[in-house]
């Protein structure tokens, strides 16, 4: 593969980026190479600087503090967590002042019916301890708190902590190989399939929340489909065909939902609606700035509806 500049092999691409590393100027060096060498040259020099400095770091890590040490036992889905009612919950200390200021409903009348309880069998170093510190850098300053209209959150774990998603990918690596059929149960708890896979039922966690005390219901997803995803005015996060061309959603009942496609599907497409596309937003507060609901609004202004520094 040739371009005017530069021909791209190997050998080139290494030379570069030797030169680069003893340069410490990698820049003057790729300004010399085409635009889709500088992409490949570039890279390659990253990544072996990134790999250079990892290296050194894990030299200085003591073993009983690295995670190479760490050692566990793939387990079954349900021995991640199960949706169950307690006899009784406990919380934060800072929120049980909270609780008894008034400025929140106590929390059993926060939870769900069946709240996501984790299992402890899973957890390597057992549960944890409410205080101390936590500091964290992340991607950037967040762009603004509606998600569904694309902004993002910092790109650094808050957007984890806010955007809860239909199902969730990430504790599949703990789960033993046999039981990886798709993903894991989240603001869905269930789901299932007609006979010849073009239709998904989902059936939704009854008495989820929004913080401000809202219900979480099919309507949220009505609006996040309807409204954001098949509005292609809307930068929406996961695109119009995002769950196959001609794919239909519909409310048949609070909690419960359903996609209708045009061909047979399978766990992949359920895995769609995990993070970062699958996760709805509180259409209660967001439709008042949504040009379907409100002519006085424009997509714009929906897409700002909730401004960065907006914490309420």
């Amino acid at each position: 593969m040739t371009y005017p500049e530069f021909e791209i092999n190997e050998e080139k691409i290494l030379s570069l980026c030797d030169s680069a590393e003893k340069k410490s100027a990698p820049f003057r060096v790729l300004d010399k190479i085409g635009n889709h060498a500088k992409k490949i040259a570039l890279t390659t020099a990253l990544g072996l600087s990134v790999a250079g400095a990892a290296t050194a770091l894990a030299d200085r890590i003591p073993a009983e503090k690295s995670m190479a040490t760490l050692k566990w036992d793939l387990v079954g889905q349900s021995d991640l967590w199960e949706y169950k009612a307690l006899p009784s919950y406990s919380e934060a200390p800072f929120l049980t002042e909270m609780v008894k200021s008034g400025q929140l409903p106590p929390v059993k009348d926060r939870l769900p019916k069946e709240p996501l309880v984790m299992k402890t069998g899973a957890m390597i170093d057992g549960t944890g301890e409410y205080g101390g510190v936590f500091r964290h850098v992340i991607g950037g300053r967040p762009e603004g708190w509606n998600w569904l209209a694309g902004q993002h959150q910092g790109w650094g774990g808050i957007n984890i902590t806010l955007q809860e998603c239909l199902v969730r990918q990430g504790p599949l690596w703990q789960v033993k190989p046999e039981e990886q059929n798709g993903p894991l149960p989240n603001l869905a708890k269930s789901w299932s399939w007609n006979e010849d896979k073009t239709s998904l039922t989902m059936n939704l966690v009854e008495g989820v929340k929004w913080s401000d005390g809202d219900a979480f219901d099919a309507e949220d997803l009505r609006f996040w489909w309807e409204d954001n995803v098949q509005d292609e005015k809307v930068t929406s996060r996961m695109p119009k065909d995002g769950m196959g061309v001609g794919t239909t959603m519909s409310v048949v009942d609070p909690y419960t939902i359903r996609f209708d496609f045009q061909e047979p599907q399978g766990p992949a497409r359920v895995s769609a609606l995990a993070y970062i596309q699958g996760c709805p937003g509180p259409s209660h507060i967001l439709k008042d700035h949504h040009p379907r609901y409100n002519p006085q609004k424009t997509y714009e202004d929906y897409t700002n509806a909730q401004p960065a520094d907006d914490l309420k």
